[in-house]
């Protein structure tokens, strides 16, 4: 990506984001972790407190994203900010 982005993909405890959005991950894209951790935050958590992600996977190919669900329903990942969900929060 240009301009020292990365795409980050976030997954959380199941037992945290059941039953939202939020249980496929979240997609993030950001200039390091510590950048994409806060966008997540802000986006995703703005009322409570962020789980710890369970898995995050740096500069992620969205290819290989679940192409029925994320893929279909996400923002142009090119840009700094959450690209998927679209919205939130969700709690």
């Amino acid at each position: 990506m240009s301009g020292g982005l990365h795409r980050f993909w976030l997954k959380y405890p199941l037992d945290e984001v059941r039953m939202t959005p939020l249980a496929l991950g979240v997609g993030v894209t950001a200039l390091d972790q510590v950048d994409a951790l806060k966008l997540a935050k802000d986006a995703c958590f703005p009322d409570r407190e962020m789980p710890s992600p369970t898995e995050v996977v740096v500069d992620v190919d969205v290819r290989n994203l679940d192409q029925g669900h994320v893929v279909k329903n996400m923002y142009p990942p090119n840009a700094r900010g959450v690209w998927f969900p679209k919205t939130g929060p969700y709690s």
